[in-house]
């Protein structure tokens, strides 16, 4: 079993750091790189969500954890984050039947989470948002 993780701010230049993270992790545990575009794109989300609307704040940015394991076959990243108690998990799913102009925004991409995702979870504990997001990726 392998771990990595990480600290830092919010602020939306700090999500270059946050992807290369994430891809230092994929090249160290040898994981091809086609399998890596599932958290790519989750965490990219995960991330932007916390920096647009993660505090009514913005001198104070929320921190932000990332945490990588690998298990086997299985990869889990924890996403945290101390920005305002929400759990995305509770919007409704967004109507896909709407003509694209005409549809709500937002909710998109934690549709896209869940459905990439073998494993999708939410919690708020200690004063973070924590998402755990999981997936086998049939190389272990």
């Amino acid at each position: 079993m392998s771990e990595a993780s990480i600290e830092l701010g919010s602020e939306g230049e700090k999500l270059e750091e946050v992807i290369n993270f994430l891809q230092e992790f994929w090249r160290a545990e040898g994981l091809p790189e086609e399998t890596a575009y599932p958290f790519t794109l989750s965490l990219e989300e995960l991330f932007v969500n916390v920096s647009m609307h993660g505090t009514t704040d913005a001198a104070h940015p929320p921190r932000v954890k990332v945490s990588l394991r690998r298990d086997g076959d299985q990869v889990e990243l924890v996403f945290s984050d101390q920005g305002t108690p929400f759990d995305p998990l509770s919007l409704p799913p967004p109507n896909l039947s709407d003509d694209i102009d005409e549809r709500q925004v937002g909710g998109l991409g934690i549709f896209l989470i869940k459905e990439m995702m073998d494993e999708v979870e939410y919690r708020h504990e200690d004063g973070w948002n924590c998402m755990r997001i999981a997936k086998r990726i049939g190389d272990g």
